[in-house]
């Protein structure tokens, strides 16, 4: 997620869906919504219904189990998640157009902005870089943990567990861990604890411009990527819109509120005779399935 400044900023809420067992194609989505850190229900089933769709195309088949990676929640919204949780239960029903259908979801969020640090015992333990001595790439705390601010570790194996992971080899200063919190995992049957650890370092390996893991699971920094550069160039649709190659583009802020009572901004598409062509939630609407992430 990105938000914009002021109170009429906007919040870009952008989304990336690994298309492969390798987790190197990727297909993404990005919708528009008021200022918020909870994504919409508008939203959160268009992302859920976009990525379905994306994944079925390039599988031919649909996608049997969820792995979600939620960026950009703070502590005092975890609850809220729950509603979140609920409404791509709410899509995949939608889709599968059986109310009683159900897929396992495993929902963890992804805490990047914290005050936590992973130092080696001694130096004879950690990687030393210069005068910098930090964890190995890899290190993984899980248990054992005294509660220091918002920390918490429990050791429930299907909901609310948490962990921090250091993917990253630190090369300059100490090296920030990312503090994944489990919110639900009903795949715990194949995905447990210690798979769903390993699940998530080896994922960070596979962003393709670096040569080693990468402090984020590639997918959320991919998304967040999407989200900025959307963000700085919704400022060109305003005020008249932009024209490309005959073509005008203008950001909508409707002032009526849709069936769920949220307010979407969306890109109106015109021809330059004022002809409406169709209105695009979706703002990056373009064939990415069949791009290499890169």
């Amino acid at each position: 997620m990105a938000h914009g400044l002021g109170n009429c900023g906007k919040t870009v809420v952008a989304a990336s869906v690994c298309l492969d067992g390798g987790c190197m194609r990727l297909s993404h989505c990005c919708f528009l919504q008021q200022k918020s850190d909870i994504i919409s229900t508008g939203n959160i089933k268009d992302i859920i219904k976009t990525s379905w769709k994306e994944f079925t195309a390039e599988n031919e088949k649909c996608p049997e189990r969820i792995l979600i990676y939620r960026d950009g929640m703070s502590d005092g919204n975890f609850e809220r998640a729950d509603g979140e949780i609920a409404n791509i239960r709410s899509a995949i029903s939608e889709i599968l157009s059986d109310n009683s259908a159900t897929i396992p979801i495993t929902y963890v969020i992804c805490q990047s902005q914290h005050n936590i640090r992973m130092v080696p015992k001694d130096e004879t333990q950690g990687n030393r870089r210069g005068q910098t001595v930090n964890v190995y790439s890899g290190t993984c705390l899980d248990h054992t943990v005294m509660e220091f601010g918002a920390l918490s570790v429990t050791e429930n194996e299907r909901n609310n567990y948490d962990f921090l992971l250091t993917p990253q080899a630190g090369i300059k200063g100490t090296s920030k861990p990312i503090y994944f919190r489990v919110r639900i995992n009903e795949n715990s049957d194949t995905l447990n604890k210690q798979t769903l650890e390993w699940c998530t370092y080896h994922m960070c390996w596979k962003y393709p411009t670096a040569t080693k893991a990468v402090r984020e699971v590639p997918a959320v920094k991919y998304a967040k990527r999407l989200a900025n550069q959307v963000l700085s160039g919704l400022e060109n649709f305003r005020y008249g819109g932009s024209t490309w190659f005959g073509k005008t583009f203008e950001l909508i802020n409707p002032q009526d509120a849709d069936e769920n009572g949220e307010i979407r901004p969306y890109i109106r598409m015109t021809t330059v005779d004022g002809e409406e062509l169709r209105n695009m939630f979706n703002v990056v609407d373009l064939p990415f399935r069949h791009h290499l992430a890169a």
